[in-house]
């Protein structure tokens, strides 16, 4: 298998026969021998931006599946972050793939993988219902949707998708006339059939806990790769979460004037949570307690979601579809309870959590390492690989570990080196300022002066909130755009061309997934480390539940932020960049080593002025 994986990446090798700017990476040997040899059942790999670890995966996993079964089909999950990853991942690397098991060296020695069927599945709201199109003008939408395949046009508007989309809690499934000839049942049948099946996170999710429509644990998995691993427990814990509507009882209480007395109870029950500083821990005993209160006010909030539900299929028109939001907002009322009393039985380490701007009563799934372990066990016999460009803190994978449930027996790591040589292509500074110094508004507008005196825009600056980015941008002399103001693609689009000389101003979300090659991208600025906010209904849940929070969760999760957004800059061999942190802290507390030793290059401390 050795000389397969060199014969593959050689300089003259299968994968330069199909790729024309191919150049022989050493680590992505490394890291395909480790994938095809893994004793231990989980494999966390680092592989920084332009490292190719979508293709050492893939290769890797697909050797692996015929070294250990040859005499079967290889079945491999690719699981990733957004639906853009998955369309790149069906439109450049899988074809790439498939097209390498064809080459005639591999396909006689691997016959298997000559073949290889691979496809795309997204969430059902992805594709277009002939039930709905049939009741529609059809003739208006022939443009936003896929006549084959049922796949809805990314630009479908919402009020067009109302006419063309199904919502997965109203599809009438096995009931309905169309299921035979479905789009959705189509395409889930065509991708799960094949050897590659790549999916979103919220889809995996979806198809493992609720086993909609079908269960994947029903094939026999080689392997399940975590692409974008970084996110994969924040997209779990966002997954689990279950919200209530607080302000919604009152509604309901109007509503249903001679049921007012059942909302009454169920306030009753919440109010001390809703009014104890927004959290309280919801373990075990707790959650027992506040369901037994509630067991009586169930009873008769089930007999309502009956008699509602069938008064809503005896109504037609504009009452029918009152009366669906009513029995909607009655059966997430209802399974708000059902969840505490999935808690109540000691499944998950949860609070309950207030947001008094939102109105909105969570229950926060802290501990995630129940969670995990309960979906590891589905694919007993398949290998897991947690990859992303940022998993580490200080060199090891501590922290994503803690959080999927792994102790240091479960799971082997590997850290691929930087492809870009970031001491030439880069030049890092931090400042001497402190956020908490009164003079760190003015340094951090003065990074953004010298850089554009520098750069002529062609800058990000990163901010750790909301009102840090409209301060700022309100003090910007420059061009400038603010996050918000048009949409991301709009303003990467202008960010991208150099003749708009413009500063980008924006948050979190713009600290991943933000790929500006070329001279687009110059100049980067992050306003002081990305800390959680200490009301972060995370930080205090684990401070209640497991003590001090901030070496286990707020640290670890700040320099993975910070290393994805430090990653924005860089995007290619031929990119030039500066970077300035506006946060000495990073030279100044006893954790800015731990910090500096996680990024791919040394910071220098001096003042933005000198730059000129």
């Amino acid at each position: 298998m050795d000389e397969t994986i060199n014969n593959i990446y050689k300089p003259d090798g299968s994968l330069a026969q199909i790729l024309p700017d191919y150049k022989l990476r050493q680590s992505q040997i490394d890291c395909t021998s480790a994938i095809v040899n893994e004793k231990c059942q989980h494999l966390i790999l680092e592989a920084p931006t332009g490292s190719g670890k979508s293709f050492q995966n893939l290769i890797g996993t697909l050797l692996r599946a015929v070294k250990n079964n040859p005499n079967k089909e290889p079945k491999i999950i690719y699981v990733t972050s957004s639906k853009v990853l998955q369309d790149q991942l069906g439109s450049k690397d899988l074809k790439l793939v498939a097209e390498l098991f064809k080459s005639p060296e591999l396909a006689s020695r691997y016959p298997q993988l000559a073949n290889l069927k691979y496809g795309v599945l997204k969430g059902i709201s992805n594709y277009a219902c002939k039930l709905k199109l049939a009741l529609a003008d059809v003739a208006d939408y022939t443009q936003k949707f896929n006549p084959v395949t049922g796949a809805v046009a990314d630009n479908l508007s919402y009020e067009e998708s109302k006419d063309v989309v199904m919502p997965s809690d109203s599809c009438l499934g096995k009931k309905c006339v169309y299921e035979s000839d479905c789009y959705y049942r189509s395409a889930r049948d065509r991708v799960c059939s094949g050897n590659i099946i790549v999916l979103n996170y919220h889809l995996f999710f979806s198809l493992l806990f609720f086993r909609q429509h079908i269960t994947l644990s029903d094939f026999a998995v080689d392997a399940v790769i975590f692409d974008e691993a970084h996110n994969s427990a924040s997209i779990l814990r966002d997954f689990t979460e279950q919200t209530l509507d607080y302000k919604k009882l009152d509604f309901l209480a109007r509503q249903f004037k001679e049921q007012k007395s059942l909302f009454g109870q169920f306030k009753d029950i919440l109010e001390p949570i809703v009014v104890n500083n927004g959290l309280v821990v919801c373990n075990k005993e707790f959650a027992s307690d506040v369901y037994e209160q509630a067991k009586p006010a169930l009873t008769r909030l089930a007999n309502l979601i009956q008699v509602t539900d069938a008064l809503s299929n005896a109504t037609s028109g504009m009452g029918k579809a009152a009366m669906k939001r009513k029995l909607s907002l009655l059966s997430n009322l209802h399974g708000f309870w059902n969840s505490i009393d999935f808690y109540s039985k000691g499944h998950w380490e949860t609070v309950f959590f207030y947001a008094d701007k939102s109105h909105s009563l969570s229950l926060l799934n802290i501990d995630l390492s129940k969670t995990f372990a309960g979906l590891f066990s589905y694919f007993q016999n398949a290998l897991f690989i947690h990859s992303s460009a940022t998993l580490m803190v200080n060199g090891k994978p501590k922290y994503l570990a803690d959080q999927l449930g792994l102790t240091r027996k479960d799971y082997n790591y590997k850290i691929s080196p930087p492809v870009f040589n970031y001491s030439k292509q880069c030049r890092a500074i931090v400042t001497r300022c402190s956020p908490l110094d009164g003079d760190h508004f003015d340094t951090v507008m003065s990074a953004v002066n010298v850089g554009y005196e520098i750069f002529e825009g062609k800058m990000l600056v990163l901010c750790t909130s909301i009102k840090a980015m409209e301060d700022y941008y309100s003090a910007c002399s420059h061009p400038a755009m603010c996050q918000g103001m048009d949409t991301k693609q709009d303003i990467l689009a202008k960010l991208r061309d150099p003749k708009n000389k413009v500063v980008v101003f924006a948050t979190k979300s713009f600290f991943e997934g933000i790929d500006v090659k070329g001279d687009g991208l110059s100049c980067l600025i992050l306003d002081k480390l990305p800390f959680l906010q200490p009301n972060d209904p995370l930080v205090k849940g684990w401070e209640q539940m497991f003590g001090n929070s901030f070496m286990a969760v707020s640290l670890p999760a700040m320099v993975l932020l910070l290393k994805q957004g430090f990653g924005r800059l860089i995007r290619h061999e031929a990119d030039r960049g500066l970077f300035i942190l506006c946060d000495n802290r990073v030279k100044t507390a006893r954790y800015g080593k731990m910090i500096e030793a996680s990024l791919p290059m040394d910071l220098q401390l001096m003042s933005v002025e000198s730059l000129i």
